[in-house]
């Protein structure tokens, strides 16, 4: 990767890097993660409220 962005190119030449591969062991926790924040969005626990709950009233709003 660092020769690939180390290489000189005139100004009249457009450069073009080879797409990188991503394997499936980097794409999944990213597709994971983003369905939790989807469900954890969709769908808040009750613990979740009350642990809100709890940190605005020590915070007294």
């Amino acid at each position: 990767m660092i020769t690939a962005f180390s290489k000189q190119t005139s100004q009249q030449t457009q450069a073009e890097l080879p797409p990188y591969k991503t394997p499936l062991s980097m794409k999944l926790p990213i597709v994971a993660l983003l369905g939790l924040i989807l469900i954890i969005g969709l769908f808040f626990p009750s613990g979740g409220t009350a642990f809100i709950h709890q940190i605005v009233t020590e915070l007294r709003f």
